[in-house]
């Protein structure tokens, strides 16, 4: 007889609801729900399996060649589930020897082929492997499939490598260029080369392009791989755009590396400006960069921009000023990124400009649904002004908050002396102080306005790490709240919400922070 899934049955549409919240919030639990009725099972499995991940990695290998054979199995339903496809391994060992040694992933790639003739359904195609995509591969996916999308992350693809760079079901590209020549002395076998010459040929010949990631890495262990792009400083660098040239109308342009890395100069911006319909443009992530020269010759023509992440850097112009320039211009931004403390090798922002900038937020961005920010605290409570600001952005949803701890002791750390001899030897991070004011700021919005929007907040303790002479490292700690969203949930001042916690210090690269 076949199992009933409640007492009483709540309908087609209102369990889709329910099984499509457990698949977001909890995934552990829609798989144990799958497995309590056959038609739990059928409702269950085409949310399940609406993205497939096959991972080559030679430790998952076995649940990768599991799913290939469910895929080409004619008798199981798999095939008519799937609609995302990825392929992919993890980032490579942090040792030589360990990067040397090759993923047993000959049966994968040997079937995809075949999978893909297989299935049914099928809108996008992700390749997050560190080789190029097999000639055969790609023709499958344009002859079977001509309106999938593809997502590639191209790596230490081959300067040669132009047959998947130049397909028209090119969507998405994560671009990775190595630096590794401004640090460590390369074999000269190895010639310094750029491979942003390449990233120019690709974006002429890919017209369906819309998602470009590009990403400034520093490496040693590519000197064994002839296949690196390397680069001979993190400076001076940008796309050799000639006059004439006509680049894809890009919807997301992202920026991450080194601070300063891509070189926006004037003439750049310039050229850059008649070579892209930038109205399209919907998120812009310069990483920790911020290009006057870029917003003045185009800020004018982001019509359409919705995202914005960028870095703070004082010199030679008031960057109140600029900010109230940007705002002005885009008031229409949902989310906004911006946090100083990631930028203290390039400058220090003043505690003065911060609190006019984040004056400027409620009145300039009231449209604004994220927000990242840097806020400091005094004598361990967050100014009063300060929460007042923030909670007039009654419409945010999630509020991200960083917060910089110097070296002195405070409630929530000991004093922290280096001691570049004994290395790690960071005092212990003190949780409950740092929730009280993490709660503090959240129940704040609520007593300002007990209709505010806000459902999420995380705030983000640094520090510094000292270890050896010259190295120095960001640690973070963070504090995770979020609001109860049920009908009967009490109010967030009496307690409706939970908070997690990370319990110790974790090493943190705020180049590679991502706007959710």
């Amino acid at each position: 007889m076949e199992e009933s899934r409640s007492a009483i049955d709540l309908g087609e549409d209102i369990w889709h609801i329910i099984n499509s919240l457990l698949l977001q919030d909890s995934p552990s639990s829609l798989l144990a729900l799958r497995l309590t009725s056959r038609s739990n099972k059928v409702e269950v499995d085409p949310l399940l399996y609406r993205r497939l991940e096959l991972n080559c990695d030679g430790r998952k290998i076995s649940s990768a060649e599991l799913n290939v054979q469910r895929l080409l199995d004619p008798c199981d339903n798999l095939s008519l589930h799937v609609r995302d496809l990825v392929i992919s391994q993890p980032k490579q060992p942090s040792t030589i020897f360990a990067q040397q040694k090759k993923p047993r992933n000959g049966f994968l790639l040997g079937y995809l082929e075949s999978v893909i003739e297989n299935l049914h359904r099928l809108k996008s195609f992700s390749w997050n492997i560190r080789r190029p995509i097999p000639e055969a591969i790609i023709a499958k996916l344009e002859n079977r499939w001509p309106d999938v999308i593809l997502n590639m992350y191209a790596h230490n693809h081959p300067i040669t490598d132009t047959r998947s760079l130049y397909s028209p079901l090119l969507r998405s590209l994560s671009f990775c260029i190595q630096n590794n020549a401004a640090t460590f002395r390369v074999p000269r076998k190895l010639k310094q080369h750029s491979k942003l010459p390449e990233l120019r040929e690709a974006l002429l010949r890919s017209p369906n392009l819309r998602k470009l990631d590009v990403k400034f890495e520093y490496s040693f262990l590519n000197w064994y791989d002839e296949w690196s792009g390397i680069i001979a400083s993190p400076h001076l660098l940008h796309l050799p755009l000639q006059p004439g040239d006509r680049l894809p109308p890009l919807q997301e342009l992202i920026f991450s590396g080194p601070p300063e890395t891509y070189e926006f100069t004037l003439e750049h911006c310039q050229l850059w400006k008649n070579c892209m319909d930038w109205s399209y443009l919907r998120r812009l992530d310069l990483g920790i960069s911020c290009p006057q020269y870029f917003f003045e010759q185009l800020g004018d023509r982001l019509t359409s921009l919705t995202a914005l992440s960028m870095g703070v850097r004082i010199g030679a112009r008031d960057y109140v000023d600029f900010f109230h320039g940007i705002f002005d211009k885009h008031s229409s931004l949902r989310k906004f990124y911006y946090h100083m403390s990631m930028h203290r090798s390039v400058t220090t922002f003043t505690s003065t400009s911060r609190v006019i900038v984040l004056d400027m937020l409620p009145f300039t961005l009231p449209e604004l649904r994220e927000l990242t920010i840097d806020l400091p605290l005094v004598r361990s409570r967050w100014p009063e002004g300060h929460t007042n600001t923030l909670a007039k952005l009654f419409r945010l949803e999630t509020l991200k908050v960083f917060v910089e701890l110097d070296s002195r002791a405070s409630v929530f750390a000991a004093k922290y002396v280096a001691n570049p001899r004994r290395g790690h030897d960071m005092p212990p991070f003190n949780v409950e102080p740092a929730k009280k004011v993490a709660t503090d700021l959240f129940k704040s919005f609520f007593a300002h306005n007990p209709y505010a929007c806000l459902t999420s907040l995380e705030v983000c303790f640094l520090r510094f790490l000292c270890e050896g002479e010259q190295q120095r490292y960001e640690m973070k700690s963070s504090i995770m709240i979020k609001r109860l969203e049920r009908d009967d949930a009490p109010s967030p001042l009496d307690g409706g919400f939970v908070v997690d916690s990370d319990k110790e210090w974790n090493y943190h690269d705020m180049r590679r922070e991502r706007p959710v």
